[in-house]
């Protein structure tokens, strides 16, 4: 199984290095988390932007990721979002995967790159996400996510897209969600 997390160009805030944003920090997080528990799981990750943007890459690395590319892309500064979820679906393309994640949203509140991606590879996709957990059932996952007023737990089957909030670390306690996982095609 193959995970594969789509970063954005580092994010360079007032007074600091750029680096991760802390919703890319969750999805690499959940990515290096998942193959802990699951023994021959890999974890690459791609990044659309210049040799100047490469920070996300080296911090990647510096985690112990399996794989690390980037895409180059000049002027990356002047492309939206929906430019952006382009790129990575490009790249994505070129590399087998099982999962793909990415951060739900950019520390400028843009939150359009995971479903973007997905609509391009036609991929089912979450957001908002959680916690993700191996399932029982084979090539599906059980991902709790935030939606209006309640937590809920849902089964993906694979292959699929997740965009994993900054709040992850934060998840509900065990037992705060007693809903019985529901799969995505019975919604």
């Amino acid at each position: 199984m193959k995970i594969l997390v789509l970063l954005r160009p580092a994010q360079k805030l007032a007074g600091s290095e750029p680096s991760l944003g802390r919703c890319d920090e969750a999805a690499l997080a959940t990515a290096l988390a998942l193959r802990a528990g699951a023994p021959g799981w890999q974890v690459a990750v791609v990044m659309a932007g210049g040799r100047s943007e490469a920070a996300p890459l080296s911090r990647a690395v510096e985690l112990g990721v399996d794989e690390a590319v980037r895409i180059e892309v000049l002027e990356l500064q002047r492309v939206d979002e929906r430019g952006v979820a382009l790129v990575l679906a490009a790249g994505a393309q070129r590399i087998k995967y099982d999962l793909l994640l990415v951060g739900d949203e950019t520390e400028h509140g843009e939150t359009s790159v995971g479903p973007a991606v997905a609509e391009w590879l036609s991929l089912p996709h979450l957001s908002r996400v959680l916690a993700v957990r191996s399932d029982s059932q084979p090539h599906s996952l059980l991902v709790t996510r935030r939606e209006p007023g309640i937590v809920r737990t849902l089964r993906m089957r694979l292959p699929g897209l997740l965009a994993i909030s900054s709040f992850y670390a934060s998840a509900p306690s065990p037992g705060a969600d007693r809903s019985q996982a529901v799969t995505i095609d019975e919604l």
